[in-house]
């Protein structure tokens, strides 16, 4: 039982990105940016458009590699111990995406 629990704290859960969570395109680059990188591109002059994720894989737009690199396309990672806690209650589940896709920063 000990050794069980021993593993559940090691072996780690991270959140994916939902289907339906807000990302950002580049129609000339058919790119997809998460939310954190998108910004930062567009305060330098990009344009970009909004879309879901879902949309995005629908068109064939690839992630863009900074985005990716930063880890804007997955979310928290916790302990499988933790994310079982969370799931049934005892401990508040914490996202990195709210229920109809916009980023809980």
């Amino acid at each position: 039982m000990f050794s069980l629990l021993i593993v559940g704290f090691v072996i780690e859960s991270t959140e994916r990105m939902p289907p339906n969570a807000i990302v950002y395109v580049d129609v000339k680059t058919k790119n997809y940016f998460g939310e954190p990188t998108a910004l930062d591109k567009m305060y330098l002059g990009h344009k970009l458009s909004r879309t879901t994720l879902r949309n995005a894989w629908d068109k064939d737009y690839k992630p863009e590699e900074t985005s990716r690199n930063r880890g804007d396309f997955i979310g928290y990672d916790r302990s499988l111990i933790v994310a079982c806690l969370a799931k049934i209650g005892f401990l508040p589940e914490i996202k990195r995406w709210n229920s109809d896709g916009t980023w809980n920063y």
